[in-house]
């Protein structure tokens, strides 16, 4: 046990402990120290000063750690299909140490910006040179390098801003969510298409819930009437059902303008069918979006007062 621990030590040491000054396990060894130090000291949660030692104690110990990552990585480079991975490596954790950091994380900010901070940190051995500093590269070679390395790392952060937009659109347009997305790349679609994860499913649920506060207790010449009035002017219904909605989403109407509600009133007498078509966004301009509907049947009983008994389940389908 002994002689392993002391051959563990040596490999150990012979990895991490610095042969000369000028080597990568210098800054290492400095960042652990600032962040032992950092420790020691009095936390920023605990004052009400600005700068404290811990906040720049903590700032050495981060850039150390950068320095010693994209030192380390140009000495021992990490490889994929011939391309050094190290400096995406040292990009992502500068990255953090700018952005990810603090109360509000800025994590968009730190992705988005990871491939330009690695492809400057890719490009930065090309314009610097410790004998004669910084230059522009003279070899034609080199330039052509440096462009696509620009523009390859430019797509990389446009797709993420894509994606990034694309989870913005579903937050505030979650209709799409009910959308057909089998073939997309991007999207994840829904596990199964009986079950709607959109807001068609919320909405039918409060136009039942808005019909049976209507309704409830009218006679049948009183419910006659409110179905007809629905039916020659359903927006007062469609706004009212809306506004509930709104109300649990601290008042935002989300993508209320891209659904059309429909009351259809059929037999046999009285059969309700509350419908929530999607007209918004979709994948493909030959789809007619998609129709969240439930139903709902109206009964007078020996006190001729109306009842109503609703599926439990929205059904959703293909619109057209």
């Amino acid at each position: 046990m002994k002689s392993f621990v002391i051959s563990f030590w040596k490999s150990f040491w012979e990895f991490l402990g610095p042969k000369e000054f000028y080597a990568w396990q210098t800054p290492l060894w400095l960042s652990i120290l600032a962040w032992g130090l950092s420790q020691l000291t009095t936390n920023p949660a605990d004052t009400t000063v600005p700068v404290t030692a811990h906040a720049i104690l903590t700032s050495f110990s981060w850039a150390f750690l950068v320095i010693a990552t994209g030192w380390f990585t140009t000495v021992n480079p990490v490889r994929l299909l011939g391309q050094n991975l190290g400096p995406w490596i040292t990009g992502a954790l500068l990255c953090l140490f700018l952005f990810g950091r603090g109360d509000a994380p800025m994590a968009r900010t730190a992705l988005l910006t990871w491939p330009l901070i690695s492809a400057a940190i890719a490009a930065f051995p090309d314009f610097f040179r410790v004998e004669s500093g910084f230059q522009v590269p003279k070899r034609l070679q080199t330039r052509q390098d440096l462009i696509v390395l620009a523009l390859v790392n430019l797509l990389l952060t446009s797709w993420i801003l894509f994606g990034l937009n694309i989870q913005d659109w579903m937050a505030e347009y979650p209709g799409v969510r009910g959308e057909q997305f089998e073939q997309s790349l991007f999207v994840q679609p829904s596990p199964s298409r009986t079950e709607d994860f959109s807001r068609g499913t919320s909405i039918v649920e409060a136009m039942r819930g808005e019909l049976v506060k209507e309704s409830v207790g009218l006679t049948k010449p009183q419910m006659e009437r409110w179905l007809f009035d629905n039916q020659r002017n359903p927006q007062i219904f469609s706004d009212a059902v809306m506004g509930l909605l709104a109300q649990a989403n601290n008042g935002r109407r989300l993508d209320q303008k891209f659904w059309r509600l429909e009351t259809i009133v059929g037999e046999p007498e009285y059969r309700v069918t509350l419908r929530a078509i999607w007209r918004g966004p979709r994948p493909k301009t030959d789809i007619d979006g998609h129709v969240v509907q439930s139903t709902c049947q109206i009964t007078f009983g020996t006190t001729n007062l109306s009842q109503i008994d609703c599926d439990e389940e929205a059904q959703v389908f293909p619109a057209g």
